[in-house]
This record gives structure tokens, C-alpha cells and sequence, in this order.
């Protein structure tokens, strides 16, 4: 299994209480977009970006219409400011979609839709959520005990399962680097980035393990990747109940 896990400290894994019923998530008939942004705190440039995504925490749009995942990157550490939330991994990905061809170049604040480069933000652009396009398949998601469920039909073998558990609610004050003497405000950080090839019709693995570093809320996003693709076969995502988001809580 290939884990991505940034480097938060050591926190507990879910499990759901004794009695209480699976956390699930389940594929619509209509595809959610999945909007990606790469940010840093040690960047000046990332904050109003932050924000806009910070606006769908209270949107009718969120998990319906909209699965947002912010994916904080290192390479702004350089400058004094150490990005608590950012990861080589993520810097990585952000690489990875570029040799790819999904993005032109490496910056922040950078949004990937569905696994394309999307400028119309720094344009003023509204994004066109109204739902992706229809996914004839069907994913589904169980979280219970310590383990994810995953059953599925209509995907590619080799399609490639992510899920991640985004931390809402959080705050920095800023000490050092081009946002110094600022607070940041952030939502649906990647605390975890987990992904997994998808295995048969039904299969098991571990939840990532996560510090939730005072997170207010904590969701869980999926989506699916099939071989030779940047755009999401089919997205997912929704609010963490209490029970479950508890036993990941370092601090229970």
C-alpha cells in the first residue's frame, strides 16, 4: 500500500463508537467537481484564495456540487516561514500534475478543477460548479472500526482510489516570511492524502492516522482516478460526524 501522510505528528485513527452507525459516503448520479488548491502560508499571494475556498464551508454546493481539497506545499519554507500544514508530498503532486500536463507551471495560489488548471479565479471568474458530468457507476465508501469499505462497479481496474481528511477551522499567526503579523484562516486542508489502487468489487485498508492540530470540523473527501486520467472518474466528500472525527483528535 502507498500511504501519503504529511507529517503532523501521530494521532489517533478512526473508529466508530460501539453501537453507532458506519460514517458512508455514496456516489449521486450527477459528479461533484473536485477542486484542488495549492497554497502556503509563506506565501503573500494565497491568502484571498484561502479565503474563496474557505466560502463553500457554509455553501449549498459543498459535497453536492463541490468537493474542495487545499493541498499546502514547502517550497515557500525556503523564506523564514515554516508551513505547519505543508508537505514535499504535495509539492510533489503539484510537479506531478505539471509532467503531466494538467498545469503549465508551478505557482501559488494554484486551483486545479477536476484535474485541469483553472485561472478564471485571478480573473474574478465564478467557477461553474452545477455538478461534473453523470457517472454511470457507482462508489461507495464505509467507514467503521478503524477501516475503510470500498465497493464499487464500473470503474477501471487499475483506477486509483484518494482519500483524504480535511481539517476545517484552523488558524496561524503568522511570525516570520512575507505573511508576517498576519492570522490565516484555513479550511479543508489535506491532513492526510491517502491513495490506493483499487483492488475488485469490494475491498478493505486502513485509515490514515492524523494530527488534527485543532481543527474545528474534520471531512473525509474520495475520488477516483482512472489509468491515464487527471479528471476524476466520480468525487465525494462530507462533513465527519463527532464520534468518528473524535478518535482522530490527538488531543481526545
Amino acid at each position: 500500500m502507498k500511504r501519503v501522510l504529511i507529517g503532523l505528528g501521530v494521532g489517533l485513527s478512526i473508529a466508530s463508537l460501539v453501537g453507532a452507525e458506519p460514517f458512508t459516503l455514496k456516489s449521486g448520479e450527477m459528479n461533484p467537481k473536485l477542486v484542488e488548491l495549492y497554497t502556503s502560508e509563506g506565501c503573500s499571494s494565497c491568502p484571498p484564495a484561502d479565503r474563496w475556498l474557505s466560502a463553500f464551508v457554509d455553501s449549498p454546493a459543498l459535497w453536492s456540487e463541490i468537493v474542495p481539497v487545499a493541498f499546502h506545499v514547502d517550497y515557500w519554507d525556503r523564506l523564514g516561514w515554516k508551513d505547519r500544514f505543508g508537505s514535499r508530498d504535495n509539492t510533489l503532486r503539484q510537479y506531478r500534475l505539471r509532467d503531466e500536463g494538467a498545469v503549465k507551471s508551478i505557482y501559488t495560489p494554484g486551483f486545479v478543477v477536476d484535474g485541469k488548471e483553472w485561472r478564471g479565479w485571478f480573473q474574478g471568474e465564478r467557477l461553474n460548479s452545477g455538478g461534473g458530468e453523470r457517472f454511470a457507476g457507482l462508489l461507495s465508501v464505509e467507514v467503521e472500526s478503524g477501516e475503510l469499505r470500498v465497493t464499487q462497479s464500473g470503474l477501471a481496474s487499475r483506477a486509483v482510489l484518494n482519500v483524504a481528511i480535511l481539517g476545517v477551522g484552523l488558524d496561524t499567526k503568522v511570525s516570520r516570511g512575507e505573511n508576517k503579523g498576519r492570522r490565516l484562516n484555513h479550511d479543508f486542508v489535506a491532513l492526510s492524502h491517502l491513495e490506493e489502487p483499487l483492488k475488485g468489487k469490494s475491498m478493505l485498508m486502513d485509515i490514515p492516522k492524523v494530527d488534527t492540530v485543532g481543527a474545528e470540523r474534520l471531512a473525509l473527501a474520495v475520488w477516483v482516478v482512472e489509468p491515464g486520467e487527471n479528471k476524476p472518474a466520480v468525487a465525494m466528500g462530507g462533513w465527519l460526524p463527532s464520534q468518528e472525527a473524535g478518535y482522530l483528535s490527538s488531543n481526545r
